[in-house]
């Protein structure tokens, strides 16, 4: 990867860092209009579904394994991100691992303050567990949080069926120390 495109990608990464400078709704629309786009990569189908009382989109590669089903918990600080600003990088992603994916539109603080986001991602993934012998995890930024936080309170039981966790620049440590 040359500097260039090395330069872009990191703005685009840094498009999903909300700090003490930013407001919520042009943040929410920043990272809309950097991500979002209308193409898919040939042969993924999308869907929308409500898992529970939450919408999800259903990203399914024309050919995958039926017996392979991955939560995606978007990123976006916890106040942005949203299930259409990540079709197509799911999507993406869904066609080469060959997964269907479900992208959860978990609500959003502050007008929705914790625990509403944690308990969203909890419904769908309950009811992925439900009927899938094995769920895969993946999240990036402040959605690895949410990834973690699942994982934990899951029951042994409920553990064994997810076979991987893969979080992408996990937001992890949200102290007054941190570095970020």
């Amino acid at each position: 990867m040359g500097s260039k495109e090395q330069a872009s990608a990191i703005k685009k990464i840094s498009t999903l860092i909300f700090n003490q400078k930013s407001e919520v709704m042009p943040f929410r629309e920043k990272i809309e209009e950097t991500f979002f786009t209308p193409y898919l990569p040939q042969g993924v189908s999308f869907q929308e579904e409500q898992l529970e009382e939450v919408m999800c989109d259903v990203l399914t590669r024309l050919v995958y394994a039926h017996n392979r089903v991955m939560l995606y918990i978007h990123g976006g600080s916890f106040v942005g991100g949203s299930r259409k600003s990540y079709r197509n990088f799911c999507a993406s992603l869904s066609h080469e691992s060959s997964t269907k994916i479900i992208v959860p539109e978990y609500r959003l603080a502050p007008e929705h303050p914790f625990p509403a986001a944690f308990d969203d991602v909890a419904a769908v993934l309950q009811t992925l567990l439900a009927c899938n012998d094995h769920v895969y995890i993946a999240a990036d930024t402040s959605g690895a949080c949410l990834a973690l936080a699942l994982v934990l309170k899951l029951s042994l039981q409920e553990r064994e069926k997810i076979p991987e966790i893969v979080l992408f620049s996990p937001s992890i440590d949200l102290s007054n120390d941190s570095e970020i």
